[in-house]
């Protein structure tokens, strides 16, 4: 089977997300003079003696490296709620980017492989003026013919991308000192926590049958309380608006096109406001067409949307 791919050939120079997310550890423990790596009998080595407090000391009196131990304070200090809703944030936009360009591969009958092992990679998620685009789908397979197909987020979680966000997590958590089943102790906190429920699939690596994606999609948008129902388009616009994009590639080019796209798709989920993409899209199309941008609008108006005259 021949399948067109996602078009990733012009130059995006965004950043990754391990420039724009850094992930602080506590330090790691220094071992006691004299211990002995071979003795496994020593019924008196209590790995929890071992660990850190909140303050990178050891509760057996060992201290972390000074500078080490100076680094992790100063990342407990830079911590603040808004911060924390930032960072959050800067997640919640990569994990919806990358979904969205799975989406686009899967119907264009690229498969990402259930664990990971294909990506989406680092390298291949990047973000510009708050836009994030999966860049590179080369490498991806094809399904074969017949083969049962169906969209989920399982290789998101799994893929390095899923691993870095929990790692950011595990330190976040640490700074808020929090454990495992516990909440943080500042109400701010939990109330910046409270707004991001929609992450849980992602931070705590739900099980493959709770990943499927146009689910976890709704979730990212919608939240786990609403349930949005979308009209399905009337045939006759669906017509309309296949020759507006047939015609659109070929008179924008294709860089330009994938900003349009980009635009109605997210004007589709609810990502985009009416008179954002009003506005993004009469900027993306320039003067030289502004006959196919007022036809842009005409199609958005019969399908319900507020766009101005």
């Amino acid at each position: 089977m021949r399948v067109t791919r996602p078009s990733s050939s012009s130059f995006f120079p965004g950043k990754d997300l391990t420039e724009l997310l850094p992930i602080d550890r506590p330090p790691a423990k220094r071992k006691r003079s004299g211990d002995d790596d071979d003795d496994d009998d020593d019924d008196d080595d209590d790995d929890d003696d071992d660990d850190y407090d909140g303050d990178g000391e050891s509760v057996g009196g060992e201290k972390a490296d000074d500078e080490a131990l100076a680094a992790w304070r100063d990342a407990k200090a830079r911590m603040t709620p808004e911060l924390l809703h930032e960072q959050l944030t800067l997640i919640k936009t990569f994990a919806m980017g990358a979904l969205r360009g799975m989406r686009e591969a899967f119907e264009a009958g690229l498969r990402f492989e259930p664990d990971g092992s294909e990506g989406p990679f680092m390298a291949d998620l990047l973000m510009l003026d708050g836009r994030v685009k999966l860049v590179d789908t080369e490498p991806l397979g094809e399904y074969d013919e017949g083969e049962e197909r169906h969209f989920t987020a399982e290789p998101l979680v799994f893929s390095p991308i899923g691993d870095y966000i929990r790692a950011w997590w595990e330190g976040t958590a640490s700074k808020l000192g929090m454990t495992m089943n516990q909440q943080a102790d500042d109400p701010r906190y939990m109330a910046v926590l409270n707004q991001f429920g929609s992450l849980n699939w992602l931070l705590f690596k739900w099980e493959p049958k709770q990943l499927q994606g146009d689910e976890i999609i709704s979730l990212m948008l919608h939240g786990p309380q609403e349930q949005v129902q979308q009209a399905a388009m009337d045939p006759t616009m669906e017509a309309r608006w296949d020759e507006f994009l047939q015609r659109s590639f070929v008179m924008l080019g294709p860089a330009r096109f994938d900003e349009v796209k980009d635009i109605a798709e997210t004007l589709r989920t609810g990502e985009l406001p009416p008179e954002t993409a009003a506005a993004r899209s009469r900027y993306v199309m320039g003067r030289e067409f502004e006959g196919m941008h007022d036809e842009f609008m005409a199609i958005l108006r019969k399908l319900g949307y507020k766009v101005g005259k």
